[in-house]
């Protein structure tokens, strides 16, 4: 036996009782358990993929649809699991900061703050825009449209606002996403991704798109990404239904992408 059919016997075995659990979760209405148990049982189905069949990925992403409707309907019959949506007044007084700033290109070198080292980085088009390797506390992207951004490691947070066909790739501590469009994410972080009015997005981890910054031994193709973990993502205008507005980086997607990582031109017809 091959590896390959190795991992896809293994995975027949051990998927059915993935089912069993999130159904489980269902009847006793834990529908916090049953949620993440869901969105495992999604990451293990695309994670064997390349390994099954065509009409068993289909049969099993039928199941899971037909739990995750289950699941909306219980939860909003329930009322027991909900995410608190960040304040109007947060995101807007974020949007007048941005307004307020700058506009500033690739080739511009942001002088931060010694009190508070922010990059900013506002109306770039068509640009590669590597942010500084100083140690900055925030980075805040504001209408960058088909720009590649090279983020490198930034020590804190990560702002994406009113972005388009833009890829951003690095590491920060957090990174929260809103009114953007297909934007491809690629943003090693300890918090989920979290999401606000976006559409079309792709998320996947930094080595999916800068190989170098792997883990010893790792690798973009399919049998080694099964081996990696995913990234966690927290989308506040569809918590349950993963696919409506995001999905995870597709690994034909991520080679494609690599070849622009140092040119932004054509990337649109990607994204």
């Amino acid at each position: 036996m091959d590896v390959n059919a190795a991992s896809a016997h293994a995975f027949f075995e051990r998927f059915p009782s993935e089912l069993q659990v999130i159904r489980q979760h269902l009847s006793e209405s834990h529908t916090e358990r049953a949620a993440e148990a869901l969105r495992q049982a999604r990451i293990s189905l695309q994670n064997a993929a390349p390994t099954l069949p065509a009409h068993d990925v289909q049969k099993y992403e039928t199941e899971l649809n037909d739990l995750q409707k289950a699941l909306q309907s219980h939860a909003s019959q329930s009322h027991t699991f909900s995410f608190q949506r960040p304040s109007r007044r947060f995101l807007s007084s974020l949007s007048r900061r941005h307004s307020s700033t700058p506009s500033a290109s690739a080739s511009d070198t942001p002088t931060p703050s010694k009190e508070t080292p922010a990059a900013h980085f506002a109306d770039v088009t068509h640009e590669i825009v590597r942010i500084p390797a100083a140690e900055h506390q925030a980075v805040h992207l504001h209408r960058l449209h088909h720009c590649i951004v090279r983020l490198g490691d930034v020590h804190g947070s990560v702002f994406v606002d009113e972005c388009t066909y833009t890829v951003i790739v690095g590491a920060a501590q957090q990174c929260r996403l809103s009114r953007s469009s297909n934007v491809t994410v690629c943003v090693d972080a300890p918090t989920p991704i979290t999401l606000e009015e976006c559409r079309g997005l792709w998320i996947g981890n930094r080595s999916d798109l800068e190989p170098s910054q792997a883990t010893a031994g790792a690798t973009t193709t399919a049998t080694e990404r099964a081996k990696t973990t995913l990234p966690s993502v927290q989308d506040f205008d569809d918590v349950f239904m993963q696919g409506s507005n995001w999905s995870y980086l597709p690994i034909d997607a991520a080679v494609k992408i690599q070849t622009h990582l140092d040119s932004p031109y054509g990337i649109a017809e990607i994204l």
